[in-house]
């Protein structure tokens, strides 16, 4: 072969293989720099991966979502149960959105392809409570939409996690905000949470959240929507959890959240099976992964102990586990959020409350 068809050749298989290179350098858990700009003028999304997802018809946010690859959304099951529609044709993705009221111009809708609910999930227990949805075209990243990283077993470990945030647009009832909204999060221990506040009736997939004091996280949360965390010593957010319901916005009640870190092979089957397999190492999480580990295994020793109590012997890689619902509490409320009844501890409550008091004070 000459040297002209060498080089022929080699820029042949460079032009094709453009795409794959470019896409190379997507970061995962990336965000552009918001800069300051003339009153009015339109801003990119603060949180790229965010989507909402909307009534095509009315435009209606009904949930949040975030993007894992170029092709799927992960959100909760509950957002597609009824009344919302269970025709594709009738919702439609919202990717790069900032003002929800006033979308920007370089906002994209795509009607989703499929939607696929978890084959566990269970209305009346929450369990399992997550969806796919892969959108017809393909999401073009860069500065207005990028993927979360998906974490697995060597980072999830909540002593490595920083900066802990939900996102969305959702107000109390039925209004949206316009901007894109944050609020960061506290995670607190499965055991305390389900022992002192839902009475054991949590699955052990799941985690609970409280919120920082004098935010208005009521007006600010999605179901279906991201909760996303830095790992110690780097830039990338990880996708920690997907939001289920949260029992009371104005007296701050925890909130629950499904674990992501446990579905990672829900992930990769669903969308492998579906077209375009997930694989959380494509953009960059694997490098988190492989710097920090040594760290991070660390530090998980230290915790492993706290964390096998925390989960009073369950297992957070078996999802699908079923719970009693035998309880006797001194008062019940009912969660709004999938309009099903859980029996929540109102003492349970005050005391987790107070223990996050007395941590603040003391740490002050």
């Amino acid at each position: 072969m000459t040297l002209v068809s060498l080089s022929a050749l080699m820029i042949l298989i460079y032009l094709l293989d453009g795409p794959l290179l470019a896409e190379n350098h997507v970061k995962c858990g990336t965000r552009w720099e918001v800069k300051k700009s003339i009153q009015g003028e339109p801003q990119p999304s603060p949180w790229p991966w965010q989507v909402s997802i909307e009534m095509a018809v009315e435009n209606r946010h009904f949930c949040g979502g975030a993007i894992i690859n170029e092709f799927w959304i992960i959100t909760a099951a509950h957002c597609f149960m009824p009344p919302i529609s269970q025709s594709l044709e009738e919702i439609v993705v919202v990717i790069g959105l900032n003002k929800e009221l006033t979308p920007e111009t370089w906002v994209r809708y795509s009607n989703p392809r499929n939607v696929i609910l978890h084959n566990g999930f269970d209305e009346e227990t929450g369990a399992n409570d997550l969806a796919l949805v892969r959108v017809s075209e393909r999401i073009i990243f860069g500065k207005y939409a990028m993927p979360v990283c998906f974490p697995d077993n060597e980072i999830f470990f909540g002593n490595t996690w920083l900066n802990c945030r939900i996102t969305g647009w959702m107000k109390t009832g039925e209004d949206t905000t316009d901007s894109l909204q944050d609020a960061p999060i506290k995670i607190i221990s499965f055991r305390e949470c389900n022992t002192t506040v839902f009475g054991g009736n949590l699955q052990p997939t799941m985690m609970c959240m409280e919120f920082e004091e004098n935010e208005r996280i009521g007006c600010h949360l999605d179901s279906g929507g991201p909760l996303v965390c830095k790992v110690n010593s780097t830039q990338q957010y990880f996708l920690i959890g997907v939001v289920s319901w949260i029992t009371d916005y104005e007296k701050r009640w925890p909130g629950v959240f499904t674990v992501t870190k446990s579905y990672l092979n829900w992930v990769e089957h669903i969308t492998a099976r579906y077209g375009k397999k997930f694989n959380y190492k494509e953009y960059g999480a694997d490098l988190v992964n492989r710097h920090h580990r040594s760290m991070i295994r660390l530090l998980a020793q230290n915790a492993s102990t706290q964390n096998a109590q925390n989960h009073s012997g369950t297992s957070l890689a078996s999802p699908g586990l079923t719970i009693s619902t035998s309880t006797k509490l001194p008062q019940t409320l009912k969660l709004t959020a999938t309009g099903n009844i859980y029996t929540v501890s109102m003492v349970g409550i005050v005391l987790v409350h107070l223990r996050s008091l007395l941590v603040t004070t003391l740490a002050a």
